[in-house]
């Protein structure tokens, strides 16, 4: 898994699991893009956790992207 956005994955590229993970250096600034995004997830000791699954379409995933940029 590539860095995203500059947010450095954890979890395993063959992980088979929607659930991924992400280390955050400021938390308190991606709280605050993702929560003025509407983007639901959770975000605790540094780690960034979403679960993108077939309920998401890809406005979501731009949300996702663009609250992180």
């Amino acid at each position: 898994m590539q860095v995203l956005r500059g947010y450095e994955p954890m979890t395993s590229p063959d992980t088979p699991t929607p659930i991924v993970a992400f280390i955050v250096k400021d938390p308190e600034a991606a709280t605050s893009r993702l929560k003025k995004a509407n983007v639901t997830a959770k975000i605790v000791h540094h780690q960034l956790r979403i679960s993108p699954s077939v309920f998401n379409n890809q406005h979501d995933i731009d949300r996702l992207l663009n609250a992180l940029a």
